[in-house]
């Protein structure tokens, strides 16, 4: 538990995320062990808990035995059971919720209706989605398959709600933002099929901080 703790606030920290952001998504996704960890540690018994309070009171026995001579009888205790579990069950009940039904919007088709390349590495990529709704400022996770299955990255919408699609503009940083612009045809000059472009999942839209 504590090198899963020690490897998430360590990866935590801004040059871990802006350089080495991999690290960063997968040591979070460590929790699971933590939590598997925690709930199950205290299935050894190691913690001994008080089982004759009303004969033993250690808030008032120490103190009045002298005087009242009630605490003749001396403390007995067992081994505590689990209890862990109790503080993060409804919690962890409300965050695979969530997943859910983030994990049903992923599969919602996305279509890519444009791109278009801009200076100093910049492309911006036009989508389309069923029930897709955002307003000024709000963002979104994109995971393009192709170049990282696992990886979701956030960035800014810059359409308007006016618009008939929704857009990103996204500027060539790395391996994954410069693996999507290759197997968009950023930089080759040549015009590509719809089926020859990349899937496309979007988790969002999500509010912005002044929300």
């Amino acid at each position: 538990m504590v090198v899963v703790l020690f490897l998430m606030v360590t990866s935590s920290v801004e040059f871990i995320r802006r350089k080495y952001f991999e690290v960063f998504w997968y040591t979070h996704h460590l929790f699971g062990i933590y939590l598997i960890a925690l709930g199950l540690h205290q299935f050894q018994r190691l913690l001994p808990v008080q089982t004759n309070y009303k004969q033993h009171d250690p808030a008032n026995c120490s103190r009045s035995e002298a005087i009242f001579n009630i605490c003749k009888q001396a403390p007995t205790f067992e081994a505590a059971a689990p209890t862990s579990w109790m503080w993060f069950i409804g919690p962890l009940g409300i965050y695979v919720l969530e997943r859910i039904i983030r994990h049903i919007q992923y599969f919602l088709p996305v279509t890519i209706t444009k791109v278009v390349e801009h200076p100093s590495k910049v492309y911006e990529i036009q989508m389309k989605r069923p029930f897709f709704h955002a307003e000024v400022g709000q963002y979104v996770f994109i995971n393009v398959p192709r170049a990282s299955l696992l990886e979701w990255h956030p960035f800014t919408l810059t359409s308007s709600p006016e618009e008939d699609y929704f857009s990103v503009h996204i500027r060539v940083v790395g391996d994954w933002t410069g693996a999507v612009g290759r197997y968009l045809g950023v930089g080759s000059g040549l015009f590509r099929q719809s089926r020859d472009l990349p899937r496309i999942f979007i988790d969002g839209s999500f509010g912005t901080a002044s929300e």
